[in-house]
């Protein structure tokens, strides 16, 4: 059996939906035209703001057809093998406005699609605000939410690989990931374990978390796509003083 991790009750998936949609829309609302073509590094590099965006309307609409299986994985290789179809930005704002209004109906914590799409949702707005400069909102309910359920993942991986259980402390958060009494232990910022566990950080970035143990062991569980990125994001935290921006965070 499982350690238990700590259950996502209390989360309103449609808040938070709500809330993000809100976010997205004023970070794309007066963002220049040439600006839609940047490239969006954190899911790869064939992604832009306008395939990113496509993707998150694709996202929406299969979830209200009722589709079971609308994310496999938060990372770049579930954003290639989705086929965004953004063809103008006009175009992909009016099917956003569109499918908006029925979202919410299809969200709920025993939706397993519905909470993939939030989690997905939320990691790609932060992928979007690195490509444009935007940085914030870290410190959301959102990315707790996304702590959470990516963590119970986590857990089950390290299980399913018969890995050696691993203390995790993520701020006022924690949990023993795998099975047993766990011997070693890692201390990481919350919003840099969340990137981790979506793919978004390289070996050499979680390897700079504070580990009691060599990352080694847990590298092929910690992503929730199943590998970790091939170089460093660098996808800076701006409460950084910029004379320290040469360096990681350190808890």
């Amino acid at each position: 059996m499982h350690n238990e991790v700590t259950p996502t009750k209390g989360y309103d998936l449609r808040q938070m939906w709500g809330d993000t949609k809100q976010a997205i829309d004023e970070l794309l609302a007066d963002i220049e035209a040439d600006q839609w073509q940047l490239p969006v590094v954190a899911v790869g590099t064939d992604a832009s703001v306008l395939g990113v965006y496509g993707h998150l309307v694709d996202m929406a609409e299969r979830l209200v057809d009722g589709e079971s299986n609308v994310l496999a994985a938060c990372g770049p290789d579930a954003f290639a093998g989705s086929a965004p179809s953004a063809t103008s930005v006009d175009s992909v704002r009016d099917r956003w406005a569109a499918v908006a209004p029925r979202v919410g109906d299809s969200l709920t914590v025993e939706s397993e699609s519905g909470r993939g799409f939030i989690i997905d949702l939320v990691m790609h707005e932060h992928d979007l605000r690195m490509a444009l400069g935007k940085l914030g909102r870290r410190d959301t309910t959102e990315i707790r939410y996304a702590l959470v359920e990516l963590g119970r993942n986590f857990s089950e991986r390290v299980s399913d690989q018969g890995l050696p259980p691993l203390r995790v402390t993520v701020e006022q958060w924690g949990m023993v990931a795998g099975e047993g009494y766990a011997v070693e232990c890692v201390v990481a910022d919350r919003y840099e374990f969340v990137r981790g566990l979506s793919g978004r950080r390289s070996a050499s970035e979680m390897d700079r978390w504070n580990w009691s143990a060599s990352v080694t062991p847990w590298l092929t569980a910690i992503s929730e796509t199943g590998a970790v990125r091939d170089t460093e994001l660098q996808e800076r935290d701006p409460r950084i003083p910029a004379h320290m921006r040469d360096r990681e965070f350190v808890l």
